[in-house]
């Protein structure tokens, strides 16, 4: 029977999404013999799914996220977050190598990709990428970070609290501005531990809760209002998590998109932890906390966690595959975002390429 296309490799790598047990490719995408069901592939983008419990409060979710993030009218939103972001990750790829933390086999796995950027950027400091998000627009419109190491079949359109693929796959576990959209911290993480080997590097880019945050909620002036899932928290609430769910923390400090500031003194307080990231010292003093707790909702933790015990749960789920039609995006909507490709190229620069090649899919 003719197939899909994709790699053996990838197809070797990914799993059912309910069972876990193995794909065979065909040419109407991935079919899992252990759960009877297909997964279509599109544009080298998998379609699985989400918990078929969930499904309304997912449909709603996925729409959101295609307004959001997912069509030509985000761009300029777009492009501005990505200017400050970009750079930002790059520090923190830089810091793994500086903190000797960079693992031998560097598959890495982005959990709530979104378009992927981030895996581009890794991509380019010689990691082997993939990507999980549960709304294709933004991964399709993704697309349009080529790169040797970004090839069909490392898109999957899949609920990541719930990733298809087997125990102990990744060296390396990117949550970039994910985990505040989930509400149940301990699920993700007991799933990025899964899917982590022993010693898996857990990279955390979050904002997090403050103590201005409470007073605008109490006046009635939420600034997460409008968004069905932001479930941002304390700091201390996602390294509990973490260590909940077997993984230890061994670097923490934060960033800021803009290191500007109303005073010198908060201007002091961002420049200190920004240089913090990029020299790889930990610089944890009563100054930094109160701001961090109090008032810097700009912020961002930056946390790099080792798995260090097996959690290896996983609840009993009945998939519902994402009907690949919801993909809508066209070309033209892809062209629309090439300055954001132009942001990321010029944010690679400043990547100290490590000796190994990027490995391949």
């Amino acid at each position: 029977m003719a197939s899909t296309g994709l790699p053996a490799t990838v197809v070797e790598t990914l799993r059912c999404q309910q069972t876990l047990g193995p794909l065979e490719q065909r040419d109407d995408g991935l079919w899992s013999p252990t759960a009877e069901l297909l997964y279509p592939v599109r544009d080298g983008i998998v379609f699985m799914g989400f918990d078929e419990r969930e499904t309304q409060w997912m449909q709603e979710t996925m729409e959101e996220e295609r307004l959001w993030q997912g069509t030509p009218a985000s761009v300029q939103q777009d492009l501005e977050y990505l200017r400050g972001s970009a750079p930002g990750l790059v520090d923190v790829i830089n810091l793994i190598e500086k903190l000797g933390a960079v693992p031998d086999r560097r598959r890495l796995i982005d959990v709530g990709s979104g378009s992927g950027w981030g895996s581009r950027l890794f991509a380019e400091a010689g990691y082997d990428p993939w990507m999980v998000d549960f709304e294709p627009n933004s991964l399709w419109l993704g697309g349009l970070y080529a790169h040797p190491s970004l090839g069909p079949g490392k898109r999957v359109v899949a609920d990541a609290s719930l990733m298809p693929f087997a125990d102990g796959t990744f060296d390396i576990a990117l949550v970039k501005e994910f985990a505040h959209h989930v509400d149940d911290k301990d699920r993700l993480f007991a799933e990025v531990n899964r899917v982590l080997r022993p010693g898996g590097l857990l990279v955390l880019i979050e904002p997090t809760h403050n103590a201005w945050v409470v007073v605008q909620r109490l006046r009635g002036q939420d600034p997460d209002e409008g968004h069905t899932q932001h479930e941002i928290t304390w700091p201390e609430t996602y390294l509990k998590s973490m260590s909940r769910n077997g993984m230890r923390t061994f670097w923490r400090g934060r960033q800021f998109p803009d290191t500007g500031a109303s005073s010198k003194i908060t201007q002091t307080i961002k420049q200190r932890a920004m240089d913090a990231v990029r020299t790889g010292k930990r610089t944890r003093d009563p100054v930094q906390w109160l701001h961090e707790h109090i008032a810097g909702g700009d912020g961002y933790m930056v946390a790099l966690a080792r798995k260090d015990i097996a959690v290896n749960e996983r609840r009993d789920v009945h998939i519902r595959v994402v009907d690949p039609d919801t993909l809508v995006a066209t070309q033209e909507d892809r062209d629309v975002f090439i300055p954001l490709r132009d942001v990321l190229d010029e944010a690679a620069r400043g990547l100290t390429r490590p000796i190994a090649a990027a490995a391949g899919a």
